[in-house]
């Protein structure tokens, strides 16, 4: 498996474990339109895994990158056993937290990629949609939760 192909199964992992991180926080909120953006953020990641998972990486094979940065956004933390004393507000300041860490994942990962490629407009696209994200959870906080 090529370096770039560990990559993308890096960031399928990331979308799958987020789609996870939504529905569980979702199911820790009684606010109903707070619920449902969590479900909708969920949906959202799973269609962001499928774009992955259909990625054609034939162009990037033969094109070579520099050293790739690991940001150690996805580390994961034992946040399992403290989700159940969250605010509501806090929830939502956390996936925030999981949208800009995703959406400077993908700007990384577009800035590896050949310029004008496919490859690099699909991780531009996730990047914009993750800032998308991250602007719905603040609008939420911000209308109240």
């Amino acid at each position: 498996m090529s370096r770039f192909e560990e990559i993308i199964e890096f960031a399928i992992d990331q979308e799958k474990k987020a789609a996870r991180r939504y529905e569980r926080l979702a199911d820790l909120v009684k606010n109903p339109h707070t619920r449902e953006m969590l479900l909708r953020m969920k949906a959202m990641e799973e269609e962001h895994r499928e774009k992955l998972e259909n990625l054609d990486i034939s162009e990037f094979l033969n094109h070579t990158n520099g050293p790739i940065q690991d940001l150690h956004l996805s580390d994961e933390k034992d946040i399992q056993s403290k989700l159940k004393d969250l605010t509501p507000e806090d929830i939502l300041v956390m996936a925030a937290d999981f949208e800009n860490d995703a959406h400077e994942l993908y700007l990384v990962l577009a800035d590896q990629a050949p310029v004008g490629s496919a490859t690099r407009d699909l991780f531009l696209k996730l990047a914009e949609e993750e800032a998308r994200h991250k602007y719905d959870i603040e609008s939420q906080l911000e209308s109240g939760v």
